[in-house]
């Protein structure tokens, strides 16, 4: 396997490549087209979400949730609906990867190991995984974050998961942190503020323009980040138009490792 690290001519520096994205829909006929359109973007960290495996109608599949009683919900939680170990060696042979059984997913370059996840219904929530770049270590966060349903499903359980990711960045504290995925909170929220004070943010150290992630029905609106520590310098940030593949533009960020 080629692990070749990214040379920017100004500064000399070894940089990793990361690339973050929520598919949307990562099912037939167009997961062959999806994967070809991420492997060419060259990223040695690969962190997704939302990689359903079967032709599932999100738009459906949410207006039902709305309707679902708390038990009921977790009968959305059904492996087959999500992409397999087997697919994501087909579509990604290159890669280490952790797959969640709900719809995130981390591929690397580098050696990875799963340390731990925090689950809610439907694959939102989030998991750590340790990746080791030559000696040192970094521990990259994918998540994605529920946003409010109804009056059933809302502000409290979204602030209970934001609270847990806070409490295990902080036990992380003095760690090389990267924190990427779909947040479903505008920059302007509680939970994303509470983020930027703890934490450094890529597009912002970076900025190239309108940063917008999420052009479904608010096309100004910016709920995807990328996140890291202090003591982890970002180089390069940008946004990536997704090909009418997803409502989410991805994200590429390169980092300094040494």
């Amino acid at each position: 396997m080629d692990i070749s690290f990214h040379k920017r001519e100004k500064r000399e520096e070894k940089t990793v490549k990361i690339l973050g994205w929520n598919t949307l829909h990562f099912y037939p006929p167009n997961n062959q087209e999806i994967a070809d359109f991420i492997n060419i973007k060259n990223a040695d960290i690969i962190s997704l979400q939302e990689m359903y495996k079967e032709e599932v109608g999100l738009h459906s599949l949410f207006t039902s949730l709305i309707n679902f009683r708390k038990d009921d919900r977790k009968s959305l939680n059904n492996d087959h609906l999500f992409l397999t170990n087997t697919d994501i060696k087909r579509f990604f042979p290159n890669y280490k990867y952790i797959l969640t059984s709900q719809d995130k997913a981390i591929l690397s370059k580098f050696p990875i190991e799963f340390i731990s996840e925090e689950k809610l219904f439907h694959g939102f929530g989030y998991f750590i995984a340790k990746i080791k770049f030559e000696s040192q270590e970094v521990y990259f966060i994918n998540a994605h974050m529920p946003y409010k349903f109804n009056m059933t499903f809302g502000y409290e359980e979204k602030k209970t998961i934001f609270d847990k990711l806070y409490t295990d960045i902080e036990n992380l504290k003095g760690k090389k942190i990267i924190l990427e995925g779909d947040f479903n909170a505008a920059k302007s929220s509680y939970f994303i503020r509470k983020l930027f004070s703890i934490l450094k943010e890529g597009l912002e150290e970076n900025k190239t323009g309108f940063l917008h992630t999420w052009h479904n029905a608010f096309p100004i609106w910016r709920i995807d980040y990328f996140f890291h520590s202090k003591n982890i310098k970002c180089v390069r940030a940008e946004i990536f138009d997704p090909q009418n593949f997803s409502d989410h533009k991805g994200l590429i960020t390169e980092i300094v490792i040494d």
